[in-house]
């Protein structure tokens, strides 16, 4: 959580809840929140619109990611065939 710089890959796509001895953690949501309150740069890659980030982590997390990140689209071509 603390590193200098983190980077996320293919936000949305892992499991938003982890239950661990009958605790149920949301680790992404963690994350973020701590980089967040500790100004710590954090790159992220999606497919999620800043919409869909709002509706799947909250609009805690959306409005923290708004006021905190530049969004850089990429607008070509899927490569994957």
């Amino acid at each position: 959580m603390d590193k200098e710089i983190l980077a996320i890959d293919d936000l949305g796509t892992e499991p938003r809840e982890i239950i661990e001895y009958d605790n149920v953690l949301s680790p992404i949501i963690d994350l973020i929140s701590y980089r967040y309150e500790h100004q710590l740069p954090t790159i992220i890659t999606s497919n999620l619109t800043p919409q869909q980030i709002s509706e799947v982590y909250g609009k805690r997390i959306g409005d923290r990611l708004k006021e905190t990140t530049e969004i850089v689209p990429f607008l070509n071509g899927s490569y994957r065939g």
